[in-house]
């Protein structure tokens, strides 16, 4: 997916969201490794939502990890915090990490909305699947993705942190960075083309 027709295809996964029968409220699920483009697309996503008056409510998995270190736990915390209580009808929360902090400070309460978009590392990879709507594995190649990773949190950071964050990636994915059946994705979308834009 290049990024001048990511507008077009956050429409598509719109249109695939109101046409799904699941109750309100639908989860869409947008992961991918670093890099990848997930951030633009889920913003271009609640843009088209906005566009046809779905209200939504965007859930970043960058808030639910523990700093560098935190990938292997946040798919759970997403699951415990946000999921499970949508799921049963209740109300949703979860504590916000502050990378400049370093610590867990506020707590953010998920609005109620007709759509919830989950979005970052991890975001669908975890016991709970079967609850999304919709999946979306966004996908580039490494060296592309290492680009926008360094445009995004500075060279320096992510030569420190990087490996180590790719390392919980393949654990959590497998060494070939794509979970395998049985775990399938409704849309894989390819963002190669877009060396500048998509950077998260």
């Amino acid at each position: 997916m290049a990024c001048e027709t990511s507008a077009e295809t956050a429409r598509d996964i719109v249109r695939a969201l109101s046409g799904a029968p699941t109750p309100s409220p639908r989860l869409l699920g947008i992961d991918g490794r670093s890099g990848s483009g997930k951030s633009r697309l889920a913003r271009r996503v609640c843009q088209a939502l906005d566009e046809v008056g779905l209200s939504r409510t965007l859930v970043v998995m960058d808030d639910l990890y523990e700093g560098w270190a935190g990938l292997p736990q946040a798919p759970s915390t997403l699951c415990s915090r946000v999921i499970d209580p949508l799921s049963a009808g209740g109300r949703a929360a979860y504590r916000r990490f502050d990378w400049h902090v370093g610590a867990l400070t506020d707590t953010v309460e998920v609005t109620d909305a007709e759509v919830i978009v989950i979005e970052g590392v991890g975001s669908t990879w975890h016991r709970r699947r079967e609850a999304f709507t919709l999946t979306v594995w966004v996908q580039a190649p490494a060296e592309v993705r290492h680009e926008r990773a360094c445009a995004r949190t500075g060279q320096g950071d992510f030569a420190a942190q990087g490996q180590a964050w790719a390392r919980a990636e393949d654990a959590l994915f497998g060494p070939d960075g794509y979970p395998h059946p049985p775990a399938p994705f409704d849309m894989v979308l390819d963002t190669r083309l877009d060396r500048e834009g998509c950077r998260d």
